[in-house]
């Protein structure tokens, strides 16, 4: 199933002045009030900005109110239960949790009905369907149990990866353990504890799967990235608990080490905008899971160099996507018209969605250039929230769909940096930073340079 190889991905400058003031007490006073009235002037502006943020989720959840009557396909639901998770995380409020849990009671009847999910077999004609259908499913269902902790909606994850795996054979991409280790990623970084039963699930599965894990890493810069994502997510809630496995986490540095590598080997271009974006992320989350100096010097100047194409002035700019990584969620879209080796040029939302995770966790270590990330940020937050509260969403250029959910994923997680709900570094259970084996971290080096050893040997030398 050739279709399947490459499906998915894949904050404000703070100035700080230093006064030295030899002046008369009536000046003083003066400068007192004057900057008495530009904190308020700056507090404002702030809170200005958090209220249109927050009409703007609103807009969207009225939006999710009219319509989760009368949607009742399964990609629907998705849709509009991952808009729900959005405003809950941006606002925080009960409305949008009983849309999110409507929305995941339809979707896991869908799953035990099989009358629209197919579990199990797939006709040939209905395999694009399908596989879109359990994806969206599976997507939707991650961040609904990230919150919850239903055993229903686990359940129905482990039917559909199960579903998958049958039809598509056991891919990382794809496998149980993406979705979950995805799903306690989230709820990690929000605050809630992780089950030790959930761990042990993704623990099982790739241990088992270690070899061809390993060998799937080393296919692709894109098999890579997916791979150090996933490890990183679980490493990240296996932290909070009582610490990783260590064979994945050797295998984790092992990969993180070798996206470094090459990282100096790429330029920032315009035609691989979207595998920059990539990158980041999965640093991101490597970061997040490692806490290494050096992939954050790495990032610093990674996220300034893409920031420089993304932005221009104040403009977001166009640039290209693979079309599946778009359209993946969207519940119009004809599944044989995604499977194909297409680019979007659209105006991107996922770029600031994501390093603002980062500006978060990294405010107590490096004020600097996490205000320099909000700095970023706030500007684009302002443009969204006005064009989502007069039109319904921003404009991307990929639909109303891709807008809408793109536009609810950056105002939903700037509202979470500004009222702290994200963990921030040192947050974590004062656990020691893990130390491995020297033989073990150089034993997986090994195996991973073997890998990708054969691959270039098979493919004639290909990368």
């Amino acid at each position: 199933m050739a279709w399947i190889v490459e499906f998915k991905y894949a904050l404000r400058v703070q100035v700080l002045y230093t006064f030295f003031l030899d002046v008369s007490t009536v000046c003083w006073r003066h400068f007192i009030v004057l900057l008495m009235v530009f904190s308020l002037l700056l507090s404002s502006v702030s809170g200005s900005l958090i209220d249109d943020a927050e009409e703007s989720l609103l807009v969207i959840r009225r939006y999710v109110a009219g319509k989760l009557g009368s949607v009742d396909d399964v990609r629907g639901l998705s849709y509009l239960g991952v808009l729900a998770y959005y405003v809950y995380v941006g606002v925080g409020d009960e409305e949008s949790i009983r849309y999110l849990d409507t929305a995941a009671k339809r979707v896991n009847e869908a799953v035990k009905t099989g009358d629209e999910l197919i579990i199990g077999p797939w006709p040939p004609e209905k395999s694009y369907e399908q596989f879109l259908k359990h994806i969206q499913a599976l997507e939707f269902l991650s961040l609904h149990y990230a919150l919850r902790n239903d055993p229903d909606t686990r359940l129905s994850m482990k039917d559909l990866a199960d579903s998958l795996a049958e039809n598509l054979g056991w891919r990382p991409e794809i496998s149980y353990s993406r979705f979950l280790s995805y799903s306690l990623f989230v709820r990690t970084v929000l605050g809630l504890t992780p089950n030790e039963e959930d761990l042990r699930d993704i623990e099982d599965e790739l241990s088992s799967r270690y070899r061809e894990f390993l060998n799937y890493s080393a296919q692709t810069l894109h098999s890579q990235l997916t791979a150090l994502t996933i490890l990183s997510h679980y490493t990240v809630a296996a932290k909070s608990v009582e610490g990783p496995l260590i064979e994945l986490e050797a295998l984790r540095m092992t990969l993180e080490n070798q996206t470094l590598i090459d990282l100096e080997k790429r330029d920032v271009r315009e035609e691989e905008y979207w595998v920059d974006v990539a990158l980041i992320q999965a640093l991101i989350a490597s970061y997040l899971a490692g806490g290494n100096e050096e992939v954050l010097g790495i990032l610093r100047q990674k996220i300034r160099d893409v920031s420089e194409l993304w932005i221009r002035g104040s403009k977001i700019r166009e640039l290209p996507f693979p079309k599946i990584s778009v359209y993946v969620l969207d519940p119009t879209i004809q599944p044989e018209d995604l499977f194909v080796n297409e680019f979007v040029w659209k105006r991107d939302l996922v770029f600031p969605s994501n390093i603002i995770l980062l500006a978060s966790y990294i405010m107590d270590v490096d004020e600097e250039f996490s205000s320099w990330i909000r700095g970023l940020v706030d500007d684009v937050v302002r443009q969204v929230s006005e064009q989502v509260v007069s039109e319904g969403y921003y404009d991307v250029g990929a639909g109303e769909y891709v807008g809408r959910l793109e536009s609810a994923a950056l105002l939903s997680s700037w509202l979470a940096l500004i009222k702290g709900k994200y963990k921030r570094q040192g947050e974590e259970s004062p656990r020691s930073p893990i130390r491995l084996p020297y033989t073990l971290i150089a034993s997986t080096i090994i195996m991973v340079s073997l890998a990708i050893y054969y691959k270039v040997r098979i493919r004639g030398g290909e990368l």
